[in-house]
Order: structure tokens, then C-alpha cells, then sequence
């Protein structure tokens, strides 16, 4: 008896013979099918392709894979050229994307990369509800982004920064069944069988390797074969994008300038009671110098204490508060800046704190030597607190005319900058008015959409592909 006369009952699908698939019942069904007859889905005799069904089922040659229970309603051949090149994937629609985002480094640093990540998410979970996330947390970090029905977690046994990550984690994100990778910070792992966006936040230690350590130097050695494997590359500002491009040799067409922005939490505070338990908490006093971020050589603390230095002597006895956590080649700058008496150590604090702290400031310093866009000059000036920051990186992109920028090599130049808003009310109110302005210009929703942007892009080239 030949394979198209096989009973139906037998085989749990209708024969070549049988009537056409929109005539079919219901109740005969392919699951129970060990080896699928010729004519439902494919051939299974002949071809090695898999044939997904109408209604999300596949067969193989070996029998069911995985999907909905049920092809009655008829299946929709595939040949080997139309396979996707990973496997089994099925291609979804570009408005409805399925997205990991790397959220590792939140459980070993506070700092701007992690930051980053998880106001990204976020964002992303409000501007675009059709989609889902999954944010990719390390097995030890209890954290997780909650009230968000379209977000999911998954924890992973590689650690941030771990020098097998590149073939470990690939294994570990295929149980997020994510159309795309986004790597949040610096490195994609390869291979990766998911597509990947990569973001960028600076490259100085490209230009500066003596400002990192060498396991750092390892780390960051992955990044130009990261960028150039990557589908599309986001970089935090114009001046990290044309750096990518020129340094890294990436088509300018696959590097996307998404800038960054502060929390909405970060505003002008109107609650005494507030401000006053803060002051209260830290022991701040009714006028100082800020600093926030992680205290390593790249930040140019050493000059920004020796201007702080110069400002005492001039008559303002005006103290320099450091917040943030310590960071690394900073032994002799810790032990220089915990002896002296004008300088407060508070190290890292929460974002309400921060928001505080930030009103309570007379002044933002941020004198750093590069900077891939200066996130705490943002939330400054959205807090309304005057900034001066250096003239190197983005900071001047970011800043714009609301701060006072200066040579970070200067440390008179600094100590002046830093007098006249001290000594000058009007000065300050100036600074005030155009902070407020400046910080205006930048929303994680507008952050938001533009990633949401990048990622369908790729997601649709990859379904033409």
C-alpha cells in the first residue's frame, strides 16, 4: 500500500489525497504524528526544511517540535531556502519585538552604565506597551523592575564582566527567546546567536589606556570586534558617535546618537522638611561644592582638589562633597581626600537622596578628562543647581551654554570658574534659569523612542534577510 493511501486515523493527518486543507475537520490533527505523511506541512521524506503551520505548530522529519497543539486547519510549506539562519526561529512582527536588556553590572556597580540600563527599561516598558522585555540580571541580584506587565526577568549564572561571558552567556539568553540582544554595556557576547545592538559610552580607554586597569583592558579589548558584529551600534552622544566612527571604522549608517537624560525624579525640590532631613542625614552644610560619580583617575579629582584648594585660600570657606562610590587606581586620591578637613566623603546614596543633594548644592564640579556624555551635568541642571564641567567629550555637547566649561588641566582657571558662582547671586540665577532649559531638552521618553526605533530597524532587516 502506498504512503498516499495510509489511513488518516492511522496517521493523524490527512493524506495528499484528502480534500483541501480549508475543507478539513478539526479533529484531525497532526500532533499525534510521529513521522508526518507526505502532504502535511512538507515532505518530510524528502526535505530537511521546517514548515511552521498556520496556527504556530512545526514539523520535522524526526516529528513535532513545538507550538500550538493543532495544524487542522492546514499547513504552509517551506523549502530550505526561506529557513532562517539560526534555526527554528520565527521571524515576529517588527511592531512587536521581544527585547533582553543587559542589567547585570546594577548588582556589582551603581554607577552611569547601570544607571543607563535601568531607566532604559523602564522607559521603554511605558513608550512602547506592544513589545516585551526581559531584563537579564545576575542569578545573585534580588532587584527586579516591578508594576510592569510587559517585563520579564531572567537570571543568569554569568556575572557582568566575567572573562568567559563571551561563550557563556549566549547559552544563558537563549531561554529569553528574544528577537534581539541589547548590550547595555560596551560588549556583546560572541558568538550570539540573537541579534545584537551594542551601546557605546565612551572610548577612553581607547585613548587613555592608562586610565584603566588591566583587567578592565581586557574587558574593553572586545569592544571593536563587538561594534563591528553588531546589527546597529547606539552611542550616548554626537562626540561618542563620530569616536565610534572614526576610531572603530563603523559605518556611519549603523551608529545611532541616542542621548541620555535624567529621571523625572530630578527636579527643583519645594519640600523643606525634605531638604532639611537630608542636610540633617549627611551633615551638609547651608553652602558646598558637589561632586557625584565614581571617583577614578578618567573624573580629574586631584585637580578638582587643588582648586577647591585655591577657592579656600581666596576667602570662601566652601567645602568639596564627593558622592558616589570609589572607584579604581584611586588609593592615593582616597587617602588624599579622606585627610583633609574640607572634604566630605559621602560615597554612593539613592536616588531620592541624590535628588536632595543635588538642591542642596551650591554648585556642580565635574572637571573630568573625557567624558562619553556627563550624566550628573543633566540632573544637575534639572534639579536647578549651576554646573562647571570641562571642556573635553561630550560635556560641551551636553552642557551647551548653561554651564561655565573649562580646561581640566587648568586649576586656576577651575578655582575662578568656581568663585564666580559662588561670590555672584546673579551668576547663580543666570545659570538657574538655562540649567532648567538646557535639562529640558532631554526625556528618557524621547530616549526611549529613538531605542524602541533602533531595534525595529534591525529586527526588520533581519526578517528580510
Amino acid at each position: 500500500m502506498g504512503l498516499s493511501a495510509v489511513s488518516s486515523s492511522r496517521r493523524g493527518c490527512r493524506a495528499r489525497t484528502s480534500a483541501p486543507p480549508s475543507t478539513r475537520s478539526s479533529a484531525t490533527s497532526c500532533r499525534r504524528a510521529r513521522s508526518p505523511t507526505p502532504g502535511c506541512c512538507r515532505d518530510a521524506w524528502t526535505r530537511s526544511a521546517w514548515a511552521p503551520c498556520k496556527r504556530g505548530g512545526s514539523h520535522t522529519s524526526r516529528g513535532w517540535v513545538s507550538g500550538r497543539p493543532s495544524c487542522a486547519t492546514g499547513c504552509r510549506p517551506r523549502t530550505a531556502a526561506a529557513t532562517p539562519g539560526n534555526g527554528a526561529r520565527r521571524r515576529r512582527r517588527s511592531d512587536r519585538v521581544r527585547v533582553a536588556l543587559d542589567l547585570r553590572l546594577a548588582f556589582h556597580r551603581r554607577g552611569g552604565v547601570a544607571t543607563y540600563a535601568a531607566r532604559l527599561l523602564e522607559a521603554l516598558s511605558r513608550a512602547d506597551p506592544a513589545s516585551t522585555y526581559v531584563e537579564v540580571r545576575d542569578r545573585r541580584d534580588r532587584a527586579r523592575t516591578h508594576g510592569l506587565p510587559n517585563v520579564r526577568t531572567l537570571r543568569v549564572l554569568t556575572p557582568a564582566h566575567f572573562r568567559s561571558e563571551p561563550w557563556s552567556l549566549p547559552l544563558e539568553l537563549l531561554r529569553a527567546r528574544a528577537d534581539l540582544f541589547h548590550a547595555t554595556d560596551f560588549v556583546a557576547p560572541l558568538p550570539n546567536p540573537t541579534p545584537t545592538v551594542v551601546t557605546i559610552h565612551d572610548l577612553t580607554f581607547l585613548r587613555r589606556p592608562d586610565l584603566v586597569t588591566s583587567r578592565a583592558a581586557r574587558y574593553y579589548a572586545q569592544v571593536p570586534r563587538s561594534v563591528r558584529r553588531a546589527r546597529a551600534v547606539i552611542a550616548v552622544s554626537s562626540a561618542t558617535a563620530h569616536d565610534v566612527v572614526t576610531m572603530l571604522g563603523v559605518p556611519r549608517e549603523r551608529v545611532h546618537v541616542v542621548p541620555l537624560a535624567a529621571d523625572p525624579a530630578f527636579r527643583p525640590a519645594r519640600d523643606e522638611g525634605l531638604l532639611r532631613a537630608a542636610r540633617d542625614r549627611f551633615g551638609l552644610p547651608d553652602r558646598f561644592v558637589l561632586f557625584v560619580g565614581t571617583r577614578e583617575p578618567r573624573k580629574n579629582l586631584g585637580a578638582l582638589l587643588d582648586a577647591c584648594a585655591q577657592v579656600r585660600d581666596a576667602g570662601e570657606r566652601v567645602p568639596l562633597v564627593l558622592v558616589g562610590e570609589e572607584g579604581w587606581l584611586s588609593e592615593d586620591l582616597e587617602r588624599r581626600a579622606r585627610t583633609q578637613e574640607h572634604v566630605r566623603v559621602i560615597g554612593p546614596v539613592f536616588a531620592d537622596d541624590l535628588v536632595a543633594i543635588y538642591n542642596l548644592a551650591t554648585v556642580l564640579a565635574l572637571p573630568s578628562l573625557d567624558e562619553g556624555f556627563g550624566l550628573p551635568v543633566v540632573e544637575a541642571m534639572a534639579c536647578g543647581t549651576p554646573v562647571v564641567c570641562s571642556d573635553r567629550g561630550a560635556l560641551p555637547e551636553v552642557a551647551g551654554d548653561a554651564a561655565l566649561l573649562v580646561d581640566p588641566h587648568d586649576v586656576p582657571g577651575i578655582a575662578a570658574a568656581l568663585t564666580s558662582v559662588l561670590d555672584d547671586a546673579s551668576v547663580r540665577d543666570r545659570m538657574r534659569q538655562r540649567g532648567l532649559a538646557r535639562a529640558a531638552t532631554f526625556g528618557w521618553d524621547r530616549t526611549a523612542r529613538a531605542t524602541a526605533a533602533v531595534y525595529r530597524s534591525v529586527v526588520l532587516r533581519e526578517g528580510r534577510s
